[in-house]
């Protein structure tokens, strides 16, 4: 699940990629991707739905139904609304060894930040880290790890740069802000 700008940005950039031995473009254009967004009619990306009007619904009914997890990948002002909500129930978290400046937060202020458990914590040799967080009072509906291969994709990032911007490279499919009960 994206936002409309960074859905744009990957599409601009994942579908062309011809050299890509991670899988990540194989992944990202074959599984299903939903975008939210008041604007978008015509996604223009295999596998692509819109969520518009009341997506807020829409994902609750998406959280329901069987099938993978839902992940969000950037998309801040996307998961600033799932977290104001209560919606995300796991957060796994890449932090890398760069100082960024300035940005903006994942809890924002005024934020009623969820109370969270530490589940899982790795460290990887090239110095970036994966903190995986419970919402207390969820359950938590996938096993861990996600897959055999996870940590192969998770010690090589390599950051993709569309429009000036870096993109987080998706590490592995199951990292996710808001899971499928």
């Amino acid at each position: 699940m994206l936002g409309r700008q960074t859905f744009e940005d990957f599409r601009g950039y994942w579908p062309l990629q011809t050299d890509d031995q991670s899988g990540i473009t194989d992944e990202l254009n074959e599984v299903h991707k939903y975008v939210v967004s008041s604007t978008m009619t015509d996604p223009q990306w295999h596998n692509s739905t819109v969520l518009a009007g009341d997506w807020m619904a829409q994902v609750r009914a998406l959280k329901e139904q069987e099938g993978r997890n839902i992940v969000v990948t950037g998309s801040i002002t996307l998961s600033h609304a799932l977290i104001g909500t209560g919606l995300v129930d796991e957060y796994r978290l890449f932090v890398y060894p760069a100082v960024q400046g300035r940005g903006r937060r994942l809890f924002p202020e005024g934020c009623d930040v969820p109370r969270l458990q530490l589940v899982q914590a790795r460290r990887y040799r090239n110095g970036v880290s994966l903190l995986h967080y419970a919402a207390r009072g969820r359950s938590r509906d996938q096993a861990w790890p996600p897959h055999p291969g996870w940590r192969d994709r998770a010690r090589r990032p390599t950051p993709a740069r569309v429009h000036g911007r870096d993109l987080a490279r998706l590490e592995d499919r199951r990292i996710h802000e808001s899971g499928r009960r």
